[in-house]
């Protein structure tokens, strides 16, 4: 992979076509608390994503952390 790992997938035939996404508040771990410069205990935004191919085949585990003070969710619904 030299640049996106969406890419490489697409060019694979094994590109993530769904999703889901689970977004909740933890504290931080000391070890976390290290690497944002942020006391331990401080609330912050957890999203846990899991990407599958069209098969249903789960690709993608991804763990991302967001300071709640920097944060905004947005969201657009298609009906």
């Amino acid at each position: 992979v030299k640049a996106s790992l969406y890419e490489f997938l697409r060019n694979s035939e094994l590109g993530v076509v769904r999703a889901t996404q689970h977004i909740g508040a933890a504290n931080l771990t000391e070890e976390l608390a290290g690497h944002v410069e942020l006391p331990p205990g401080t609330a912050m935004l957890h999203l846990t994503r899991i990407g599958y191919l069209d098969s249903g085949v789960a690709v993608e585990l991804t763990h991302s952390w967001f300071r709640s003070d920097y944060f905004a969710l947005v969201a657009e619904l298609k009906l």
